[in-house]
């Protein structure tokens, strides 16, 4: 589900189950049973790694359990894996983000604005307000370059699958403070653009039922409009809506 909802291109997924026949007698009792899951997927340079035991399986025989030929899986504690580059460990994360809470105890608004400022003037684009693990993942890795905590760039992989990280105390409302700020940013462009973009759409010829996301997202682009996959779709759906009420009046084309 997680990689699902991250956007992996590809996951792998290898199951052990214990075959007929077997003679050890840790294993001989849950012959069918799956004793191992192992899925992994690469996103965005990063490869991420999961090991899921069975409660049954002997501590002393996890290490054995099926991982693909090849890949090493570092272990973090039962039932997961160290998703963290160069050592770091789900503890650093838990130093890192008390860091954290003891920065935006102080200085929140500053850490807040300095935030919203890289992300009006760098390059890529702003993360999606309605997603709020792409919020918080491109939160953490400026809190991980500003405070110099770089366990904070994987962290959000690994709160996604370690309910047990509490992420309450400061960052969870800043995250939320955040995505509203973005939301409204996304839709005081989309309320200048409408109009534009209905017009760039009828221009170019384009039937609505090809107006798609890489459509607007081109019209963007081309008219420098800092916009987020959420400010993308309701610029779609708004031009769309306008496109389809033109129709009626018979103001557009087919």
């Amino acid at each position: 589900m997680f990689a699902k909802k991250v956007g992996a291109p590809i996951i792998y997924l290898n199951e052990h189950v214990v075959p007929e026949g077997e003679e050890d007698p840790a294993y001989a009792p849950h012959v069918g049973e799956t004793s191992s899951v192992h899925a992994s997927f690469l996103l965005d340079g990063t490869y991420h790694s999961f090991l899921e035991v069975a409660e049954w399986v002997p501590e002393e025989a996890e290490d054995e359990e099926q991982v693909p030929e090849g890949e090493e899986v570092p272990s973090d504690e039962r039932g997961g894996h160290n998703l963290f580059p160069g050592g770091t460990s789900s503890e650093s994360v838990r130093h890192d983000l008390s860091q954290v809470d003891a920065a935006l105890g102080s200085k929140r608004q500053e850490v807040m604005d300095g935030y919203l400022e890289k992300v009006r003037t760098r390059d890529e684009p702003p993360p999606d307000p309605d997603s709020e693990w792409d919020v918080r993942r491109d939160l953490l890795a400026y809190l991980a370059d500003l405070l110099k905590l770089p366990g904070l760039k994987s962290g959000a992989t690994y709160f996604e699958l370690h309910s047990d990280m509490d992420l309450s105390g400061t960052l969870n409302p800043l995250i939320a403070e955040i995505a509203r700020k973005l939301r409204a940013a996304d839709r005081e462009v989309v309320e200048r653009a409408v109009s534009g973009c209905q017009e760039w759409v009828s221009r170019r010829e384009i039937p609505l039922r090809s107006l798609n996301l890489e459509r607007v997202r081109e019209y963007a682009q081309e008219n420098s409009l800092r916009l987020s996959r959420a400010g993308l779709r309701e610029l779609r759906d708004r031009v769309s809506a306008a496109i389809k009420r033109g129709r009626t009046g018979g103001s557009h084309h087919g």
